[in-house]
């Protein structure tokens, strides 16, 4: 991870409670702490397991590609990982 970026792992979450988990995430960031408003925005990349990833390192990359999506986007955003097809054999 970056020296901006950190992992959050949700344990049994569906992509749903995923995006749910992700929106609260970036609401609750862009609110005033004691009543001052804050610069602060957030770009969320997602990957579940095992549609965007079957391990860490897949995992990962996939969701920093999401963020960089949703950073593009324009910010305070969350993006889903792209689903890839499966390779032949695998």
């Amino acid at each position: 991870m970056g020296g901006d970026e950190f992992a959050i792992l949700l344990v049994d979450a569906d992509r749903d409670s995923a995006e749910e988990t992700a929106q609260r995430l970036v609401t609750r960031l862009a609110e005033p702490y004691d009543g001052i408003r804050s610069p602060i925005s957030a770009s969320i990349g997602i990957a579940i397991y095992p549609t965007h990833g079957r391990d860490i390192c897949q995992l990962l990359e996939n969701a920093d590609r999401a963020l960089y999506l949703a950073k593009h986007g324009g910010r305070n955003a969350f993006r889903l990982a792209v689903e890839r097809c499966p390779t032949p054999g695998g």
